[in-house]
């Protein structure tokens, strides 16, 4: 009798363990959702710099109006979703992604409003397709072409040590560029550079706020190959900038 009872109670607790088992709700992984894809960026990483394990390494800051972050990641294996390792990091303001990408071409989504990808082997940039950008920091890279759109609130530029031998910022608002240490031809410089300049002279005598600076060229650096002359200088200052060289400092270069 004793071991038909012991069977029994076995058999009963088995039996609840089961079905208790059975009411549990599963632990998941949320489900990530691919946010709208129509404001993006476009980089491109030198297939040179592979590490040893195929991948990528990436580094970039982020802002965004924090009504916007929700909707900003970054597809570093390029397949147009977003998966869990594209989600941002925060440090205080700045949304940040440090990981290796699988593919050398990496796409930033979102209404980015700050982007800096310094220092990433970057040898194209495309910003055209968000308008939403007004400060960018994409300096020592290897970059020979950054395209931007007209339509761009760029008021901010850092290029500076790359290669570019064109000039494609196109912005109504920007104020200040850095472009020293690059390539840009007497040519480009003329043609392209001044031309895209926005003109703030009428601006400067009605508002009153400082003169927007072109940061040239740095004197005596090998690898600078920028060329401006005294008359490109004439013409930037006409359009109410100022131009600088560097030499120890950043020093206002006038013309002679």
């Amino acid at each position: 009798m004793r071991i038909k009872i012991i069977i029994i109670s076995a058999l009963t607790l088995a039996t609840i363990s089961l079905f208790t088992s059975g009411c549990k709700p599963q632990s998941q992984e949320p489900n990530i959702v691919t946010p709208p894809k129509d404001v993006y960026m476009e980089l491109t990483i030198d297939e040179s710099t592979k590490n040893t394990d195929g991948t990528y390494s990436l580094l970039l800051h982020i802002k965004a109006q924090k009504e916007d972050m929700a909707n900003v990641w970054v597809d570093i294996n390029n397949n147009g979703e977003k998966d869990k390792e594209e989600e941002l990091s925060y440090s205080g303001e700045y949304g940040i992604l440090s990981h290796r990408a699988t593919s050398p071409k990496v796409t930033v989504y979102g209404k980015v409003t700050y982007f800096d990808c310094k220092k990433n082997n970057l040898v194209k940039l495309n910003i055209a397709m968000n308008p939403f950008l007004e400060e960018l920091d994409c300096s020592w890279n290897n970059i020979g072409l950054l395209l931007t759109s007209e339509e761009a609130l760029l008021e901010k530029v850092n290029c500076s040590h790359n290669k570019m031998y064109d000039f494609d910022i196109r912005s109504k608002h920007v104020k200040w560029i850095n472009l020293s240490a690059n390539d840009i031809s007497e040519e480009t410089m003329s043609g392209q550079v001044i031309k895209q300049l926005p003109d703030w002279t009428d601006s400067l005598s009605k508002w009153n706020f400082p003169e927007p600076k072109l940061f040239a060229k740095i004197e005596k650096y090998d690898k600078e190959k920028n060329v401006i002359t005294n008359e490109h200088i004439k013409q930037i200052n006409a359009k109410g900038w100022k131009v600088y060289f560097y030499d120890n400092n950043w020093t206002e270069k006038k013309p002679k």
